[in-house]
């Protein structure tokens, strides 16, 4: 009789403690919630983008816990609270799209929800992975140029340049359609003059490019102003990553001044971004990288089209400005 009241009394005790489990489970502190912030400062438009609007309307947000729950919500806003969820790991991840229903921007994060906490994050979004189309389209005045040949790279945030071989006819030049993956590049387009067997520039321009997958992006660039042959044999490689979203700025410039002449342009950046990289194209060529004022001096007569991209120094932001010097013929 001992032995099977001890077994029966356990048996019970069992019980009681499956039930206890149970209740417990119910109770409030069991879960917790999640506070989520979408970085958006991947989500800008760009310089030159694709013929679509670019623009986020909304954010799709999905969680999944191992234990296969999931949860779904819509916002517009960039910050979401999600109440309820049950202590454990979760999968969330977020799409944003366009007024149009294009999908722009994924990101995803795993993280893990402790009961009676709200766990805050930031999830950053990316672009979503696939190819989209770019080409680029030149032009100049007429007989501007005689013997002009184009040069164009894309350079990515992150491995080799893609080069572009724009085919000239007359006064333009128009590359072909090719395949790149979504995301965001740096656009060099130089135009040079072939002059007794050599080569100088004589116009460019550097641009910030959107590339979205499953779209076209078609760049134009028109050059109004053409220097003469020799005018300008400057470079320095550079290859800047960017997803822009600062403020640039450029002073100093849109000036005409007499040959002989100097002129000093002043970058900047509004906000506060902490450390932030620049970089200074003259007619599409690199030549300062780093600092935040370049001085235009010595210089042949001509326009020359100034561009300034600066990028965090995480690689996480970026901007670009464009302004112009006129070098005058010196006065007789």
């Amino acid at each position: 009789m001992r032995s099977g009241s001890i077994a029966t009394m356990g048996v019970v005790l069992a019980a009681l403690l499956g039930f206890a489990g149970c209740a417990q489970l119910l109770e409030p502190g069991q879960v917790g919630s999640l506070r989520l912030s979408i970085d958006g400062s991947s989500v800008r438009a760009r310089s030159i983008g694709p013929e679509i609007d670019v623009e986020v309307d909304r954010y799709e947000v999905r969680g999944e816990s191992d234990a296969g729950e999931t949860f779904e919500r819509t916002t517009s806003e960039g910050q979401v609270v999600i109440e309820g969820l049950s202590a454990g790991y979760w999968q969330i991840e977020v799409d944003a799209y366009s007024a149009e229903d294009v999908r722009l921007y994924t990101g995803s994060q795993r993280v893990l929800v402790t009961a009676g906490e709200a766990l805050e994050i930031v999830l950053s979004l990316d672009s979503v992975p696939g190819f989209g189309e770019f080409s680029l389209e030149v032009g100049w005045p007429q007989d501007a140029v005689q013997a002009p040949a184009v040069e164009a790279v894309l350079v990515p945030t992150s491995g080799p340049a893609i080069t572009l071989e724009p085919a000239v006819n007359g006064a333009s030049a128009i590359s072909a359609v090719h395949q790149v993956d979504g995301g965001y590049y740096t656009l060099v387009v130089k135009v040079q003059e072939q002059v007794d067997g050599a080569t100088v520039l004589v116009a460019g321009a550097a641009e910030l490019v959107q590339v979205v997958a499953g779209h076209e992006t078609i760049a134009r660039l028109s050059f109004t102003s053409i220097n003469a042959p020799g005018s300008l044999e400057i470079g320095i490689d550079v290859a800047p990553g960017f997803t822009e979203s600062l403020a640039v700025a450029i002073a100093g410039g849109e000036t005409t001044v007499e040959y002989g002449s100097s002129v000093s342009l002043e970058g900047s950046v509004s906000g506060n971004p902490g450390n932030v990289v620049f970089t200074w194209y003259v007619n599409g060529s690199a030549v300062e990288t780093g600092a935040a004022s370049i001085t235009i001096d010595g210089y042949v007569p001509g326009h020359y089209r100034v561009d300034l991209i600066a990028v965090t120094a995480d690689g996480s932001e970026g901007g670009t400005a464009t302004s112009w010097v006129e070098i005058e013929q010196p006065a007789p």
